[in-house]
């Protein structure tokens, strides 16, 4: 994997956003309003057990998915 590719990759890290979403919240002001509109319409989407189950099935896929070039990376 070329560093261009490795940058681009990023984007669809599931361990990147995890890490990134948590750093943002930490520098931002808590009066912004486009904070609490995202984390009030995460919290009414996440709300549903079903919607909830989902989104965790989603995201250990995209987990495993991220695994692949690794597991099968020509030797």
């Amino acid at each position: 994997m070329t560093f261009v590719q490795a940058s681009l990759f990023q984007w669809v890290n599931p361990k990147a956003w995890t890490m990134a979403l948590p750093a943002v919240s930490a520098y931002t002001l808590p009066a912004d309003p486009m904070v609490s509109l995202l984390g009030t319409q995460l919290r009414r989407f996440l709300n549903d057990p079903v919607k909830l189950r989902v989104f965790n099935l989603t995201m250990a896929l995209i987990l495993a998915v991220t695994l692949y070039p690794i597991v099968f990376a020509p030797h």
